[in-house]
């Protein structure tokens, strides 16, 4: 049996205490997130088809594990995997919103990536061939794709996003 993880662990506390835990979809491709309060059942998501961290850094052969980062301004539980990154509602276990992802298909040269800025007002989501920036209402503010294929890996630094040899695609 190949169990979810999230993060490297089983589960991942919110910062309302709320306790979120990962099921794979038969197929191996997809997800569904549980969340727990007092040790009761709040919501199941629907399974989003994410398939597994390219990455690879913390799945073994007996789980996949997903990244996934919680973004309070935005009300909302981002998850990265192969295909796109989701976003769920942390109230209600909802799709508020999917990004399409890249990659080269060699886990050795992937990166991967979640990072919410400090004052929670954007969020970069990076493949090796694609970059997001996401406003806190998950509205895409810009898209960029690398100019090279070993690009410097996008983040924040403070209030600024230091984006190094991409170029953008799309508003």
């Amino acid at each position: 049996m190949v169990t979810a993880t999230l993060n490297g662990k089983p589960a991942m506390e919110l910062t309302t205490h709320v306790v979120v835990t990962a099921q794979t979809t038969e197929d191996l491709n997809g997800v569904s997130l549980q969340a727990h309060e007092n040790h009761k059942t709040i919501w199941w998501s629907q399974p989003l088809t994410l398939g597994p961290d390219p990455t690879r850094r913390l799945s073994t052969s007996h789980s996949i594990d997903y990244t996934a980062i919680e973004w309070p301004e935005a009300g909302a539980l981002v998850l990265l995997g192969q295909v796109q990154a989701g976003a769920l509602s942390v109230i209600s276990g909802e799709t508020l919103a999917t990004f399409s992802l890249d990659f080269m298909g060699k886990e050795s040269l992937e990166q991967a990536g979640l990072d919410v800025a400090a004052d929670g007002q954007l969020l970069l989501i990076t493949s090796t061939k694609r970059l997001w920036v996401v406003d806190r209402n998950l509205k895409p503010l810009l898209k960029y794709e690398p100019r090279f294929m070993f690009a410097g890996l996008p983040r924040i630094d403070g209030d600024i996003v230091v984006i190094d040899d991409w170029e953008q695609i799309e508003k």
